[in-house]
């Protein structure tokens, strides 16, 4: 089963990479997100994967583009989508983080049941034309109201 992409023994296998500052979580969906999209919160976590998820297939089918956005290296732009994340969107029986700056950055999570505790997997990201975005229904949208405060 390892070696089947997207299998339920693939994802979920827990060969975790690190995330900026030395833990294991690449943000998370908190409760109010949890709500607004049905599902559980927990945190998100990137796994070295292989060629069919996870940081290995990110590098292989979307490394060069990801760099050509200006970002050093797969783990950075991960890292930048799932904590910055401005839109939670339906994508079949996962999500799709989307944060937008000029481009609109994916990432494709899904949620693992794990006894040591749940996490959203991070399956795939890359760059989204908008008009695929647009395709994809719109679960949640950060309220924009509070971070343009002045200081």
């Amino acid at each position: 089963l390892k070696d089947v992409p997207h299998c339920k023994g693939c994802l979920g296998m827990n060969a975790f990479v690190k995330a900026g500052d030395g833990s294991l979580d690449f943000g998370g969906i908190d409760e109010e997100v949890a709500r607004q999209i049905n599902n559980l919160a927990a945190p998100i976590r990137l796994e070295r994967g292989n060629d069919g998820y996870g940081e290995i297939h990110i590098a292989q089918r979307h490394g060069q583009e990801i760099r050509k956005a200006g970002y050093p290296n797969v783990r950075t732009f991960v890292e930048d989508v799932t904590k910055n994340f401005t839109q939670v969107r339906e994508n079949g029986n996962r999500f799709l983080l989307v944060k937008t700056n000029g481009l609109s950055c994916v990432s494709v999570i899904s949620l693992i049941a794990d006894p040591d505790g749940n996490y959203y997997g991070v399956v795939t990201a890359y760059i989204m034309n908008s008009r695929s975005l647009d395709r994809k229904k719109l679960l949640w949208e950060r309220s924009e109201s509070l971070s343009t405060s002045p200081e």
